[in-house]
């Protein structure tokens, strides 16, 4: 029993330390992986046929992506890094106020950002000043994966400044934060595919 507790253990540190040292090419393979494999499914099964050409716009979404993403990494992405790590290691926060397993810190994690994605989503759609940034994101002729990338750099510094409040107001651990990034960009790329599913889905 104890070899199989202090295995558990290992592999969350483990885990957490190879979080810590590769958090942005962890994130960066995963969305492009999502890419690729959504891009697939779409050739395969179809929504409905593109009205636009797919490449135009795949070029313009995509270049936007990657110029947002050199910009949040620039600025944003150590910050993010940073403030996961100083609360994990001075224990601030609130869930580092409550004695609870490790695996419920995550989940509460995971949970709380989402709602609070939600909420940012919302706000978006209601305050005039946030629909300037975020109907860039609307503004696309057709939706599909790529969509999911298509984004206002400052709606996206907007959000990365609001996800380092939470993260310290929550005392998110980094492995949380990291699969909490890791399922948000894979449901947004499923959500805004352009697939063909059985109705029962």
């Amino acid at each position: 029993m104890a070899f199989h507790f202090s295995d558990t253990v290992f592999s969350w540190n483990s885990a957490k330390i190879m979080v810590s040292n590769d958090a942005g090419l962890i994130r960066l393979l995963f969305s492009v992986a999502g890419l690729v494999f959504f891009l697939i499914l779409e050739l395969s099964i179809p929504y409905r046929p593109s009205t636009v050409s797919k490449l135009k716009r795949w070029i313009n979404n995509i270049s936007l992506a990657i110029f947002n993403s050199l910009i949040l990494w620039l600025f944003f992405a150590g910050a993010i890094l940073q403030t996961a790590l100083y609360v994990q290691e001075k224990q601030f926060g609130t869930l580092n106020l409550i004695s609870v397993p490790y695996w419920t810190k995550i989940v509460a994690t995971v949970v709380f950002l989402d709602f609070m994605l939600y909420v940012w989503h919302l706000l978006n759609h209601e305050v005039p000043l946030l629909w300037r940034f975020h109907r860039v994101h609307h503004s696309d002729l057709n939706m599909d994966v790529s969509t999911a990338n298509r984004f206002h750099i400052g709606e996206l510094a907007m959000s990365a400044l609001i996800r380092i409040g939470l993260i310290f107001f929550l005392g998110a651990d980094l492995f949380g934060v990291m699969l909490y990034e890791i399922l948000i960009v894979a449901t947004a790329q499923f959500h805004h595919s352009s697939l063909k599913i059985p109705g029962w889905f």
